[in-house]
């Protein structure tokens, strides 16, 4: 992901580990703007650990709603190509290919055969 698409911000943790949690500023809080997803790591008392995990989960999230996107946009593609088949179905179109590929000359009670 590009820097510039990227917002941090270092805030102070939450949860066990009294003064030592309290007093500093270690968990890291990203947004991603464009998306709009955010991603909050505190995983370790250390700034910079927890800005190389935050980026990574950010990463994957982004990455995940990408597949996502796409996959929902092949599915509705598959939808509109099998909804365009049943409507040729129903208006006949295949059904006389059909009948002429079964009754042929050699076929009919007339030839003699």
């Amino acid at each position: 992901l590009p820097d510039a698409s990227i917002r941090y911000v270092a805030l102070k943790g939450s949860g066990p580990g009294g003064q030592a949690i309290n007093k500093t500023n270690s968990a890291i809080q990203m947004t991603h703007v464009p998306t709009g997803i955010v991603v909050k790591s505190q995983a370790t008392r250390s700034k910079s650990q927890n800005y190389k995990i935050a980026r990574r989960i950010l990463a994957e999230k982004v990455e995940e709603r990408k597949r996502a996107k796409k996959k929902s946009a092949e599915k509705k593609k598959r939808r509109k190509y099998r909804r365009l088949a049943e409507e040729k179905g129903k208006n006949g179109e295949y059904d006389d290919e059909y009948e002429d590929d079964t009754v042929g000359p050699k076929n009919s009670p007339t030839d003699g055969s």
